[in-house]
């Protein structure tokens, strides 16, 4: 008949404790892992297997007795042997189950399998005799002691032969102390040929079942590459604590709990507190109040791990009780094993930035408003000369005063360029983006009509594709200026001795309007593309307008969030692409 084993028995093997699921027979299903390790469980065992099979008298008999009694759920010890011979105290716990029974044994420590013993440390571990002898060794040990001594080690031999001649006596100190039953942790300085390697030793004695000494354990770590760190670590702060001292910027110290534990002179210096003070105001006591909830917030995300730093301008209380404005960066400190340890804070005062920013944009919107009240007002005389120009033209027929008039009349048509675009210029730069549907062919006719003046208008010869949805939506403000300065400057920079050929584009592609103008005319030169966009800057002598054209359009497609792409070729022409994000067009 078929055994079937307990559900879940695999989980057996994850305990430290000895596991035995057994027929009624005596025959064993499984053994776990703790206890194959521990008897040194042969892999020619297969099984089911007797669990009397293998084993001599007095464990056999223990074992036959208790198979051929009536099994209770009961506690007592029976014995095991191991594959060497070597039998084991076990107290076992019985439990049956349906078709056998499941014990779990708690195994005499003292008597284990010495090599099992060595084997479950993660380091070097070695298992020494009263003599200084090694019993048992690990894989660790092994390898790492083959990398400094030309001996393996091997059962029997003497261990403090395998340390260097100068640091024996000491290691037999060392054991001679584990033996008389001192537990003893330290780090210790070693040199082998030449090469200093610190290592983590823990020595421990070994009792028997009469409670006597006659093993000593030693568990060593090699943490040269942790000492070398911790050495490092303290150099980093001896001269971190230079750099604290003596920096300008002022300097906070929080642990992770947003206690401010240290500040530096630099605190003292931009807010006016003594260094008590700072410490009796503690962590928020000089921030702004209402800067306070964003900071704390801030310095609790960096704990938590969702940010490796940040910058951020906040508010202060001054002792004199001025707010001051200032650049707060704030970063994690780790300490030597990578774990945070504090929040190191660094203050930069931007008061006098701040005023500098303020007088700065005070002196800006006066000379806006200078230039627009400028622009303005010379608007209407400008005007009035462009009128006198068509009077003239209509009345005088001297064709010598109608030259000189002539170039009158176009130095007034720049003037009026010039104010026109000033006047644009003012009006786009203080407006913000407003989205709504526009449609987009006619703001391309509107600049046409508004460009016929212009003296090469008339040969050019103008192509328009459209591949756009029923509805786009854009600020026609900033779209009609992109355009309308996209086709003045084909225009103006057309050949004058041939016809010119325009070609107007735009087409919806991935939420973009991309927007193309194609001109056959002069080009620009490689050398002064970085230049085109820069206000009242002219490519060439053939520019008659105002200088503003381009560094207009560049304004409209930055509060659009656009960006221009230019391909050119000096004497063949240009082609201005623009893309445009745009929202949805449902």
């Amino acid at each position: 008949m078929d055994f079937t084993l307990p559900q879940h028995y695999e989980a057996f093997d994850l305990s430290q404790d000895f596991c035995l699921v057994l027929d009624r027979e005596g025959s064993i299903h499984f053994a776990n892992r703790a206890l194959r390790e521990a008897i040194a469980w042969p892999t020619s065992w297969d099984l089911p297997l007797s669990v009397v099979y293998y084993v001599e008298a007095p464990v056999r008999e223990a074992w036959v007795a208790f198979l051929e009694s009536e099994v209770k759920e009961s506690s007592f010890c029976l014995p095991l042997s191991s594959a060497t011979g070597e039998v084991v105290p076990v107290r076992w716990m019985l439990h049956p189950y349906g078709e056998g029974i499941i014990a779990i044994g708690h195994p005499d420590q003292n008597v284990l399998n010495e090599q099992a013993l060595v084997n479950a440390y993660e380091h070097m571990a070695f298992l020494l005799d009263a003599a200084g002898k090694l019993v048992a060794f690990n894989e660790p040990a092994s390898h790492n002691m083959a990398l400094v001594s030309e001996q393996p080690l091997a059962e029997g031999a003497l261990f403090v032969d395998y340390i260097p001649e100068k640091d024996r006596d000491y290691y037999r100190e060392l054991v001679e102390a584990g033996l008389s039953g001192e537990k003893i942790t330290l780090n210790h300085e070693l040199t082998f040929h030449e090469k200093s390697r610190w290592l983590d030793i823990t020595v421990g004695p070994i009792e028997d079942s009469q409670e006597r000494v006659g093993r000593v354990l030693l568990v060593v770590q090699d943490i040269t590459k942790r000492k070398q760190e911790e050495e490092r670590f303290k150099e980093l702060e001896v001269s971190f604590k230079s750099v604290f001292r003596q920096l300008a910027a002022g300097v906070l110290f929080y642990d992770l709990e947003l206690r401010l534990l240290q500040a530096n002179q630099g605190v003292t210096d931009i807010l006016g507190y003594t260094p008590q003070e700072v410490e009796a105001l503690g962590s928020f006591g000089f921030t702004y109040p209402e800067d306070e909830e964003m900071s704390r917030t801030m310095a609790e995300k960096l704990i938590h791990g969702e940010l490796d730093r940040y910058s951020v301008e906040k508010r202060y209380v001054h002792k004199n009780g001025q707010v001051l404005w200032c650049m707060l960066t704030a970063t994690l400190v780790y300490d030597v094993s990578g774990r945070p340890k504090n929040i190191i804070s660094v203050i930069q005062d931007l008061s006098k930035q701040k005023r500098i920013e303020e007088d700065l944009r005070f002196k800006k919107n006066e000379l806006d408003a200078f230039v627009y009240r400028a622009s303005h007002d010379l608007k209407g005389p400008v005007q009035s000369l462009l009128g006198l120009h068509q009077v003239i033209e209509m009345e005088i027929e001297d064709a010598k005063s109608l030259e000189y008039f002539g170039h009158y009349h176009k130095n007034i048509q720049r003037l009026h360029d010039i104010i026109a675009n000033l006047l644009e210029l003012s009006r786009i730069k203080d407006i913000r983006a407003n989205f709504r549907v526009v449609e987009v062919e006619k703001l391309v006719d509107d600049a046409k009509d508004a460009l016929r003046h212009l003296p090469n208008f008339d040969q050019i010869t103008f192509q328009q594709e459209f591949d756009l949805p029923p509805k786009i939506k854009s600020d026609p403000t900033l779209l009609g200026t992109i355009i309308q300065n996209l086709i003045e400057n084909a225009i103006k920079y057309s050949k004058s001795y041939a016809p010119g050929d325009v070609h107007i584009r735009m087409r919806y592609q991935d939420d973009m309007l991309i927007l193309q103008v194609q001109d056959s005319g002069i080009g620009i030169k490689q050398e002064v593309l970085p230049k085109i966009f820069n206000m009242f800057y002219r490519a060439t002598e053939q520019a008659t307008g105002s200088g503003l054209g381009l560094y207009l359009l560049k304004n409209a497609v930055d509060k659009l969030e656009g960006t221009i792409d230019i391909d050119t070729e000096y004497g063949e022409g240009t082609t201005f692409t623009i893309f445009l994000p745009t929202p949805n067009t449902d």
